[in-house]
C-alpha cells in the first residue's frame, strides 16, 4: 500500500540547485491546487486595487504574509475561546 501526496502546482523557488530538495507543503514549490488559487487571488487583487508592488511583493513575500495572518487568527481564537471557557462565560 502506498500513499502519495498532491503533487505540487507550484514553481519551485529561483536559486534551488539540490534536485533532491522538497519545500514543506504550503511553501513555495509545494502548493496544492487551491493554495496556488489563493495566492494568485491575493496577487490579482491587490493589482486591482493597486497595492502590488512587484519589487518587494514576491510569491514567497505573500505566502509568509496568510502563513502569519490566518496562524494568528487561529491562536487568537484558539485563547480568546479557552479564556472564555475558562471563566464560565461559555458552556
Amino acid at each position: 500500500m502506498s500513499t502519495t501526496a498532491p503533487a505540487s502546482v507550484s514553481p519551485m523557488p529561483p536559486g534551488v540547485t539540490d534536485p533532491n530538495y522538497k519545500p514543506l507543503p504550503g511553501r513555495l514549490g509545494n502548493l496544492t491546487i487551491p493554495q496556488q488559487h489563493a495566492l494568485e487571488k491575493l496577487k490579482k487583487e491587490l493589482q486591482e486595487e493597486d497595492k502590488y508592488v512587484s519589487e518587494r511583493m514576491d510569491d514567497a513575500t505573500l505566502l509568509r504574509y496568510v502563513f502569519v495572518v490566518v496562524f494568528f487568527f487561529f491562536h487568537f481564537r484558539f485563547r480568546f475561546f479557552s479564556f472564555a471557557v475558562l471563566e464560565g462565560r461559555m458552556c
